[in-house]
């Protein structure tokens, strides 16, 4: 097995982590809560570059992975002259909120604040009703965002230097734009559509924003991974018929010959299912490892006690289990990463 973090929560009780090296074969559980007094409500996770944020209403901990330490920060956004904030995300040193400058302003702004000294700077994007997408990636800051004028709607991406604070480019669409990812060496890539069906793609390099591919598949991706794109190929997720102990399959989709592959991966689990007094085992959710061609799978193992454990699968993009670590605790594998 690779090397995986899986994260999540039991109901009103603790956060887990679990950390799984590649070259010992082992794995070490850490209650979160205890030992990083990390709340076990937390709202959402921010995953950037071996940085993990748990948000919680007006406070963010910021975990760095590769050294344990944990830093809280308090009220990361203070609305002082009625400020109306929409997304943040974060750095390991840096808070970015995008907002507006009240509620009758059109006017959105993307606030730095440096935690160590609590400075922040502003930068105004532009006109918005709305924003919609917030991505932090290697000094990077990406925002979509759309603007109504009276007359008709724009989209807009912008492409922030979290370095300078200077605006790379901002790109206005027609259409309204779908999700916001990166690639795996670190583009940038968009899709957008007037609506919720088929969508264009396009490809950026990110330093620039000068334009590398642009793709018009003749397919509906029902849920793109974040940051799961690598060379034409979209990973994302395929609906499946319910009633089913998984409610969608990893599928790929190549964007050079617009071939989807949905990787039905509900054999090997019912298989897996039929030993060890397993009742079933329900998929929760799973990233791509391109390296590798593999595909790992977070689940819940449930038991004919009705006990719970939390069950990691590898497979191939066929579908063929390789391997496979099973966790003694009972918490929901919301969350799984490469190492």
């Amino acid at each position: 097995m690779p090397s995986f973090i899986v994260l999540g929560k039991k109901n009103n009780s603790d956060a887990f982590q679990f950390d799984y090296n590649e070259q010992s074969q082992s794995g070490t559980l850490i209650n979160l809560t205890e030992q990083d007094q990390i709340p076990e409500n937390y709202n959402f996770i921010r995953f950037t570059e071996d940085i993990v944020s748990f948000y919680l209403l007006s406070d963010i901990w910021i975990k760095n992975m590769n050294t344990n330490t944990v830093n809280k920060v308090e009220s990361y956004f203070e609305s002082t002259n009625g400020e109306l904030a929409y997304l943040t995300t974060n750095s390991e040193d840096r808070i970015f909120t995008v907002y507006l400058k009240s509620s009758q302003s059109n006017d959105l702004y993307v606030r730095s604040r440096n935690i160590s000294n609590s400075s922040i700077d502003d930068t105004l994007l532009g006109q918005a009703n709305n924003v919609s997408n917030i991505l932090y990636f290697q000094n990077h800051l990406i925002v979509s965002y759309n603007y109504f004028d009276g007359q008709e709607r724009k989209y807009y991406v912008t492409v922030l230097n979290t370095t300078t604070n200077a605006i790379i480019k901002t790109i206005e669409f027609t259409e309204d734009i779908r999700y916001v990812t990166t690639s795996y060496s670190g583009d940038l890539v968009l899709g957008y559509s007037p609506d919720r069906l088929l969508f264009d793609i396009k490809s950026y390099r990110l330093n620039t924003m000068e334009l590398i591919n642009e793709y018009s598949p003749n397919t509906f991706f029902f849920g793109v991974i974040e940051g799961q794109y690598n060379q034409g190929i979209i990973y994302y997720q395929s609906p499946f018929a319910q009633p089913s102990p998984i409610s969608y399959l990893p599928a790929t989709y190549n964007l050079d010959n617009n071939i989807a592959n949905n990787i039905n991966i509900l054999p090997a689990l019912d298989n897996y299912a039929q030993k060890d007094e397993i009742l079933r085992v329900s998929h929760i959710n799973n990233i791509f490892d391109y390296e590798r061609n593999t595909l790992i799978v977070s689940t819940t193992i449930t038991y004919e006690d009705f006990t719970n454990k939390v069950g990691v699968f590898l497979f191939d993009l066929n579908g063929n289990l390789l391997n496979n670590v099973v966790i003694d605790e009972d918490f929901i594998p919301n969350y799984v990463f490469l190492r």
